[in-house]
């Protein structure tokens, strides 16, 4: 992906049966337990070395040890009962079990001591993940948060969740391409899974809620939701109880906090998502439409807020709209983005624009992308310092000027204008600054499709010294992150040009392990192996981009793409083995 910071992400959730059993702590059975008491006792060895190893394996049983080491801490012997004064001390610090996920323990350690305002993002960041890494820690928040509101939040993103089902993304495809991605059929047995996996899960759900008896907030809220998300199964669901129910539930959080605002838009998608994940489809669209249009929560409404508030909240707004895009509601997305887009200040819009472009671009509203772009542009042109700054402004106006383009030239191959696009991409490398990659492929590819052989030449003599420049600023660079993007860029270009394949896995690897937490260079690595025809490690490497960048909206596409190829390339093994 050559834009790094550009940001949808999507992992079908599968549920193992052993999760669904229970959302509380399990108790160990009688072996187990056997096995755990006689640990204990095994505590009070002199040997320093032979206590360490009795304690890593009482660990290994994670939280279902907690009660029998409680009892121990009376035990007569004082080494066995400071040894399970310790082992307590890690196994019941806070909300973190030892048997939490690596990702979900990351994000736990950092809500223990956080405001509301970023609880919200981190339970966000929780639901994210499948739900077997999931469920368990949000329930456990939700059981036992004393804020109420982050205990809503918790509630809400039990249910965020769950598996969930979703119609086949019409992604926009601007030049025509080989194979239709994704598969319909295998997006259908897929959605058939997960609508069995979540209504098996909702029931876990309800079963351990019954039989738990604390009586808080969490709790009472989630009772809540499953009452509604019952409703919504309705034949009439549209209509009362569902639309009375939501009432209910709003009015009684009807507030000008910003925090509850926020909760309150993540209430109304959650509601109109129910609809659809039952089959309303339509309906839920309509009452999407009809809340929004009664003007029940407005972000611009809000109490002044401090700047780090602010900036978690609108944040959290962004995250909201990602959500109406994994989840399929397309249609309204524009309308939202336009929405929020009025109720923040110019400042605001000036570091949102590439998040919002983004997800206007995956959806392929093009035009509506453009239309923001230059807006933003036209705010920086009217701010009044020309200072040192006027350089770094240049610049940016610079890459501003090349996604206008690009916005404009996708637009028209949507249109099947391919003479239009040509024309607009030609004055775009005519214009001022260094060529954008991202326009060089597109380029490259309506040139292809069009069979403008003499423009193709043009266009490959372009890439090659392109990549030849950016080799040799590779070369010469000493900034980790320079070089990174760099090789980054250089990647992206060649295996979207089909050239040059050895050196950009080279490039593309060595990226990779120079920022290993950037989603969007294993995004460049997934499509270098991509291009090779690796599908099965294109696959593996696109995978976990999207499972560490599941906010980023253009890392989705290429997974469905690559899953296509790489499915096929198995069923057509399968037919070819004696």
């Amino acid at each position: 992906m050559n834009r790094l910071f550009f940001t949808l992400a999507l992992l079908f959730c599968f549920v193992s049966p052993s999760f669904c059993r229970d959302f509380g702590e399990k108790p160990l059975e009688p072996e187990a337990q056997a096995k755990l008491d006689a640990l204990v006792e095994k505590l009070s060895d002199p040997s320093i070395k032979k206590r360490e190893k009795t304690i890593d394996e009482i660990l290994k049983l994670g939280d279902r040890a907690i009660e029998t080491l409680q009892k121990a801490q009376a035990h007569p012997d004082f080494t066995v009962s400071e040894c399970a004064k310790y082992c307590l001390s890690i196994l019941a610090r806070g909300l973190v079990r030892s048997d939490d996920s690596p990702r979900a323990q990351i994000l736990l350690k950092q809500y223990d001591s956080c405001q509301t305002s970023q609880k919200m993002i981190l339970l966000a960041g929780l639901s994210q993940l499948p739900p077997e890494e999931s469920l368990v820690p949000l329930m456990r928040i939700a059981m036992h948060e004393k804020d109420p509101c982050a205990a809503r939040f918790s509630a809400l993103a039990v249910l965020w969740a769950l598996p969930f089902t979703q119609p086949v993304p019409q992604f926009p495809v601007p030049v025509p391409e080989p194979k239709v991605f994704p598969d319909p059929e295998a997006w259908s047995v897929q959605n058939d899974r997960n609508r069995e996996k979540r209504q098996e899960t909702l029931e876990k759900l309800r079963e351990y809620l019954a039989s738990e008896t604390v009586h808080t907030e969490g709790k009472r809220f989630l009772e809540r939701l499953l009452e509604l998300e019952k409703a919504s199964r309705a034949e009439n669901a549209n209509e009362a109880p569902f639309e009375e129910m939501f009432q209910t539930l709003y009015e009684d959080l009807n507030s000008e906090d910003p925090i509850i605002l926020v909760f309150l838009h993540d209430l109304l998608y959650f509601s109109a998502d129910l609809l659809a994940q039952n089959g309303h489809e339509k309906e839920a669209k309509d009452f999407f439409l009809r809340q929004t249009a009664l003007g029940l929560t407005t972000f611009g409404k809000a109490r002044f807020q401090i700047s780090t508030e602010r900036t978690l909240t609108l944040d959290y707004r962004v995250l909201l709209i990602h959500r109406l895009i994994k989840r399929g509601h397309w249609a309204v997305v524009p309308q939202e983005i336009a929405q929020l887009n009025k109720e923040i200040s110019d400042s605001e819009k000036k570091r949102l624009f590439k998040e919002f472009s983004t997800s206007l671009g995956v959806i392929g509203e093009f035009n509506v992308a453009r239309e923001y772009v230059q807006n933003v542009k036209r705010l920086n042109f009217l701010r009044i310092q020309k200072t040192t700054e006027q350089e770094e402004e240049d610049e940016e106006s610079i890459r501003m000027n090349q996604q206008i383009s690009e916005f404009q030239a996708l637009d028209a191959c949507m249109q099947k204008d391919y003479a239009k696009a040509k024309e607009i991409l030609e004055k775009s490398f005519e214009a001022k600054g260094e060529p954008d990659a991202d326009l060089m492929i597109l380029a490259r590819k309506i040139a292809v499709f069009t069979k403008d052989s003499e423009w193709l030449d043009v266009l490959e003599k372009r890439i090659d010294e392109t990549l030849e420049q950016t080799e040799k600023s590779i070369q010469a660079g000493s900034v980790k992150i320079l070089s990174a993007n760099q090789m980054n860029t250089y990647a992206w270009l060649a295996a979207n040009t089909e050239r040059k394949l050895d050196e950009a896995l080279e490039y593309g690897k060595e990226a990779v392990r120079l920022l290993p937490d950037s989603p969007g260079i294993q995004d460049t690595l997934a499509t270098v192996y991509f291009a090779r025809g690796d599908y099965e490690k294109a696959f593996e490497v696109q995978t976990q981009a999207v499972t560490k960048g599941s906010e980023e909206m253009e890392l989705w596409p290429n997974l469905e793409r690559i899953r296509v190829y790489r499915d096929e390339k198995k069923s057509e093994k399968v037919e070819t083995t004696p």
